[in-house]
């Protein structure tokens, strides 16, 4: 059980009760990694953008005076190819060049937050 019954809790905390021992290159390291996770975000709405402009429109089956399913084959071949665009991309930017670098440091404050315990 705690020394501390819960009457003598205070009421609020103020900055200075918590203090957060980190060195200067773990700040610098935690800087870096709020910046890549920005990137991640920047460029996965970026790829997302990218994919929502490019999308072929769905046709509509009851206006096309041609072949409906050759229309549709068109369709598709369309999208996947953008599709194959856009997860060439996610995956060359965000999930390959990012992401590992934004893991290993998280890794390495969660690793160095455990140390210093």
């Amino acid at each position: 059980m705690s020394n501390l019954a819960p009457e003598t809790l205070p009421d609020t905390f103020t900055r200075d009760d918590v203090k957060l021992r980190m060195s200067e290159k773990d700040k610098l390291i935690g800087q870096l990694t709020w910046a890549i996770l920005g990137l991640i975000l920047l460029f996965s709405a970026f790829i997302f953008f990218d994919w929502y402009r490019r999308a072929p429109n769905t046709p509509d089956l009851r206006t096309i005076t041609t072949n409906p399913a050759e229309a549709l084959a068109t369709f598709r071949t369309e999208a996947d190819i953008v599709f194959e665009h856009t997860s060439r991309l996610f995956e060359l930017l965000v999930a390959k060049g990012l992401l590992p670098a934004f893991s290993t440091l998280i890794g390495y404050l969660i690793g160095r937050r455990g140390k210093d315990r």
